[in-house]
């Protein structure tokens, strides 16, 4: 009972003697970006925790205060309360606090659909020991959607740590971010006097109408902007290709294909090749709920074999037909973009098709090779995959690619089924 009345009594301390540094707009909007990622709960808390970290003063400023070398050791109520003071902005008004704590509330709750029990279980080894008993708090979100403690006490932490979602008011670089406009939309739409009913602990403890009402709002929002939001927020399919190639030919296809990417809430991770695709597979396959699709070129045999011996009943495994996804354009096709690579380029000799003749060498190793004879130095594969994206004709789009839109469009008509889902 004294912890818990020490911990309460630091959020009356001064962000000036707290050890930390009060964050600046910009430094604010680095942190809003890794609370806005699509990450797992013990990594995102590491970044969180590194964010803190940074904010930290030269020197101590007050023996009453933890040191900050001393943060390991301190319960997650303690850490939630210096995340506060540092990133929670100096707001007054209770609605404002109020809309700051659901906001954060509502990104950790869609942590939870999103991400399995055992993801939230590793997480909370690393902390379980240093906390008090939250019951009390999450009891009304227990009983209606039956979470675990782990999972209570990651609500606990939102609500705890609540930094300034109002940034999103005000002039900055985050102003184009489509997320940022997502989150001023939904804060402009809360009713005014939801802040009477602030001094509940959770979104549910303050009534089941309330708490759908917020969750009613929110995901209208979502919805009415899913078309414009990057696929890595709030994702609903999880795309694993080998390199940066695909993630910039596959939104391209879908665009010319006339779908998004976006608008399918796909997450596309390029992961450095086929064996970073198999240990990203078998890492979030325990992790997540969510679809995943792998996407692998034709000569990684045993790393298909792995992928598909381990496919969960709504996961695929998608095979490139030939080599690279490069070379699954057809011959014209190929020459053309080629042609016009060289010319933006400034590279008057153009290659015929017999210069392409891979004999065995995929396209842009063939290409790679031609480069460098001719003294033009190494051939720019990601630039190359650039330029096509822009110069797309739906002609030119292979038939590998358009089996992998048509997979991810089907998976998505399908419907996703998410956690606590009504």
């Amino acid at each position: 009972m004294n912890n818990k009345k020490s911990n309460h009594q630091l959020t009356a301390a001064s962000t000036s003697h707290n050890g930390y540094r009060p964050s600046n707009d910009l430094e604010l909007w680095l942190v809003l970006q890794k609370l806005l990622a699509f990450e797992e709960p013990a990594s995102k808390r590491s970044q969180l925790r590194k964010a803190l970290k940074k904010q930290s003063k030269p020197s101590r400023a007050s023996l009453s205060v933890p040191h900050v070398s001393e943060e390991t050791s301190w319960s997650l109520d303690t850490q939630a309360v210096f995340f506060l003071q540092t990133f929670g902005g100096t707001a007054a008004d209770a609605g404002s606090i109020e809309g700051n704590r659901i906001i954060n509330e509502l990104l950790f709750f869609e942590d939870l659909k999103r991400f399995n029990q055992i993801a939230f279980d590793t997480w909370w080894k690393t902390e379980k020991t240093l906390q008090r008993d939250v019951e009390q708090d999450s009891q009304p979100l227990q009983s209606r959607l039956d979470l675990a403690e782990s999972e209570k006490q990651w609500l606990h932490y939102a609500r705890l740590s609540a930094p300034d979602w109002h940034l999103a008011d005000r002039p900055g670089a985050w102003q184009d971010d489509e997320r940022m406009r997502l989150i001023g939309s939904f804060l402009s739409r809360l009713p005014a006097n939801l802040h009477l009913t602030a001094g509940a602990k959770n979104i549910a403890a303050r009534g089941e109408e309330n708490f759908d009402l917020v969750r009613s709002i929110w995901d209208e929002c979502v919805a009415a902007s899913r078309s414009n939001l990057p696929g890595d927020f709030l994702p609903e399919i999880i795309l694993l290709v080998e390199g940066q190639t695909e993630t910039i030919l596959l939104p391209a296809f879908a665009r010319i294909l006339g779908t998004s990417l976006n608008a399918l809430a796909v997450n596309v991770e390029a992961c450095g090749g086929a064996q970073q695709v198999v240990r990203h597979y078998l890492t979030l396959r325990e992790l997540t709920v969510l679809p995943i699709v792998c996407v692998l070129d034709s000569d990684v045999t045993e790393s298909a074999e792995i992928i598909e011996d381990s496919l969960r009943s709504g996961d695929r495994l998608l095979m490139i037909g030939s080599g690279e996804i490069e070379d699954t354009f057809s011959d014209a096709s190929f020459l053309r973009l080629i042609d016009l690579y060289l010319r933006r380029h400034g590279y008057l000799e153009p290659f015929t098709l017999e210069d392409l003749n891979s004999r065995g060498a995929s396209r842009t190793e063939v290409l790679d090779k031609k480069f460098k004879s001719r003294g033009w130095g190494a051939f720019d594969k990601v630039g190359f995959a650039k330029l096509v994206a822009e110069n797309l004709r739906e002609s030119d789009i292979p038939s590998d690619g358009i089996k992998i839109i048509n997979t991810l469009t089907g998976i998505h008509n399908a419907g996703i089924k998410l956690r606590f889902q009504p």
